[in-house]
């Protein structure tokens, strides 16, 4: 669709602004005929194609609960995520691309279904038997419930495994640094659940606790992966810092209610009733998001404080930001030493590099702890039951009433049927919902999942 997309292009509020296009498939490669501009994190030309030759996977996906996308997975580590505004159309371009069979396109390609791709694969046996780690299998499991990083919407989701942030020393071995698994982030504090118990109780009172359409029907107001949840995170770089600003008209959020520091922001998730977020892989990989490296003036709190790196946990030996501080504070006394002789100034570099190195060592080792957790002997005898209510049994009624995991209907797929909202009104305000507010990850698994073996085992 070639028409003039100006109302979407003017849309700064609209983080999920789409490319419309004429779609080829040939015996070769698969092009898109767009306007000029830009989608989430590349610049496309006015005709851009993809070879088949390196197309690597292919994967049904959900638009705003519609399905109606499709993501297309490439050799050089990219993959792209199309919406063809129509479940017949994206089923047409995947079995064109099917039948041309790209040459190293994986076979689980054709089958559609994500459960029967893990079973047909074993990929949860590869698990249990320890062949891939916990952080592979999530990652995995996003993959295949859904979860894509072309939609802010849908963003893959990981759990927080550490409750511990205010010691200045954690050992790995003692469980009781851990989350307790069993249960979604809002169920962990118990004096907060009962607040959320008493709201449920009180709106289904009357009603059919196990009417999965019923609006009504939900015990957290808040989800535990949104939009907003993905660039508060990742607030400090790019395109997240730009998108940020989008939502707010221009300008970043109140500096108080920016992603500030981890202790804090654990406190909230088991403290406030609007927050029951869960993490995003970055916080096991990549520790750049924690730094200010671009120098955004993100405002002052009303402590004083000014915003810039996040401040990490004592047990990660200190704060970045501390450690930024004491580098400028050198870089002046330097700057204004009236010896400037060459040793000096070969001792000013030294200095510098140093600080530098402590500021990278600080952030990479918190990162290192955050993965060793994930991978821990607790974490790996624990994991199955948080993939139970993400991705499993507990996510659904009844179960998913009887542990405390219940969300907003509009969250899961297959409750609404957007084609079937006749009322425009009511349809945009569903689609605000969807967009703003979460979506749960498709269902994979409909029985317990089995538990990891031991290393002995």
């Amino acid at each position: 669709n070639n028409n003039n997309n100006n109302n979407n292009n003017n849309n700064n509020n609209d983080a999920n602004n789409i490319l419309k296009s004429k779609y080829n498939v040939t015996v070769t490669a698969c092009g898109s005929f767009t306007h000029m501009g830009g989608n989430r994190y590349r610049v496309m030309s006015a005709y851009q194609t993809w070879s088949l030759n390196n197309l690597a996977q292919m994967y049904d996906r959900r638009y705003r609960l519609r399905k109606c996308a499709l993501e297309l997975y490439f050799k050089d580590d990219t993959s792209w995520l199309f919406q063809f505004f129509d479940e017949s159309l994206r089923n047409r371009v995947f079995e064109s691309i099917l039948q041309l069979k790209p040459p190293h396109l994986l076979r689980s390609a054709s089958i559609r279904k994500p459960h029967q791709v893990i079973e047909n694969t074993k990929l949860h046996w590869k698990w249990c038997r320890r062949e891939i780690s916990n952080f592979e299998y999530l990652m995995r499991l996003n993959i295949l419930a859904g979860r894509t990083f072309n939609d802010l919407t849908q963003y893959p989701v990981v759990p927080w495994v550490l409750k511990d942030y205010t010691s200045s020393q954690i050992n790995l071995k003692d469980p009781s640094i851990y989350r307790d698994l069993t249960k979604p982030v809002g169920a962990l504090n118990a004096e907060r659940l009962e607040k959320f118990l008493d709201r449920y109780n009180t709106m289904m009172e009357g009603c059919d606790k196990n009417d999965p359409t019923n609006p009504s029907n939900f015990m957290y107001g808040t989800h535990y992966s949104t939009i907003g949840i993905v660039l508060y995170y990742l607030i400090r770089i790019e395109p997240f810092t730009t998108y940020n600003k989008r939502m707010q008209g221009g300008k970043f959020d109140h500096p108080d209610r920016l992603f500030h520091s981890i202790t804090e922001c654990f406190e909230g998730c088991l403290n406030s009733t609007g927050d029951v977020k869960e993490l995003i892989p970055e916080f096991y990989y990549l520790p750049e998001f924690l730094t200010n490296r671009n120098k955004l003036d993100l405002g002052k709190r009303q402590s004083g404080d000014l915003i810039s790196d996040v401040k990490l946990p004592l047990w990660s030996s200190g704060s970045a930001r501390t450690f930024n501080h004491i580098l400028s504070i050198l870089l002046y006394l330097f700057e204004n030493n009236n010896n400037n002789n060459n040793n000096n100034n070969n001792n000013k570099y030294m200095y510098i590099y140093i600080f530098i190195i402590i500021i990278i060592i600080i952030t990479i080792n918190y990162k290192r702890t955050m993965r060793r957790a994930l991978e821990s002997e607790y974490v790996s005898e624990n994991l199955h039951h948080w993939i139970d209510l993400i991705f499993g049994y507990k996510q659904r009624l009844p179960e998913a009433e009887k542990c405390h995991n219940l969300f907003h209907p509009y969250t899961y797929e297959g409750n609404v049927d957007i084609d079937a909202v006749k009322d425009e009104t009511q349809k945009k305000a569903i689609l605000e919902q969807i967009d703003s507010f979460g979506q749960t990850p498709s269902q994979l698994f409909f029985k317990p999942h089995p538990k990891r073996l031991t290393k002995e085992e």
